[in-house]
């Protein structure tokens, strides 16, 4: 049986623990990253393919079947923008744990990576190109929007919204009904009661602005 091949945006510390989950499965495998910051053809024994602006020419050239973007939270602008400039002309790959329990009203976009011991409710949405880290529980009729990054623990409650570009950080608790907007990121473990609006960094238990990312 041919295996479906993956190519990875990204070979830091991310991109390996992706190429890791796709390794303890059997129909896909990783061909090689993408990455700007190595010259060499291996890095740390991975197959470096070429740098990011080599991706489409690859497709083209059937080097890969599909894509993911392991890039982190710390590059979310750069993450939308490649994952927006890329997305009709090739292919984006989904990436679920299989320990990850996965509510069948629910719906996860492409380019999504869920990683093991998430919880994803009734009626949820994950939208294109957002990565949900370890333990991640999203309550009923929520959405996560695009390109977004929440880490280990996070705790959305019910019919909450998240735009683009969000990051939550680790242990973070969003209450019901809150409306996060874009180019927002939420200190570890926060406590989220009112929705925020203005881009910025928050975190507290009751969270407090902090300024601009």
């Amino acid at each position: 049986m041919n295996k479906k091949r993956i190519a990875i945006v990204g070979a830091g510390d991310l991109g390996k623990q992706v190429a890791h989950f796709i390794s303890q499965e059997n129909k896909r495998q990783v061909v090689g990253f993408f990455d700007d910051f190595t010259n060499n053809e291996q890095f740390n024994g991975d197959q470096i393919i070429g740098k990011v602006q080599s991706i489409f020419s690859s497709y083209k050239n059937d080097v890969f079947d599909s894509l993911i973007i392991a890039i982190g939270y710390n590059h979310l602008k750069f993450k939308d923008n490649l994952y927006k400039s890329l997305k009709d002309r090739i292919p984006f790959e989904t990436i679920v744990h299989p320990s990850v329990i996965i509510d069948p009203t629910s719906n996860i976009e492409e380019g999504c990576v869920i990683y093991p011991g998430c919880i994803i409710d009734q009626r949820v949405k994950i939208c294109s190109n957002t990565l949900l880290n370890l333990g991640v529980i999203i309550s009923h009729d929520s959405e996560i929007g695009t390109s977004n990054f929440l880490a280990p623990g996070v705790v959305v409650s019910g019919f909450c919204k998240s735009k683009e570009r969000v990051f939550i950080g680790s242990n973070s608790t969003i209450r019901n009904n809150i409306i996060i907007g874009s180019d927002i990121k939420i200190g570890q473990g926060s406590n989220i009661i009112k929705n925020i609006s203005q881009k910025g960094t928050y975190f507290g238990n009751s969270i407090r602005y902090y300024g601009t990312n």
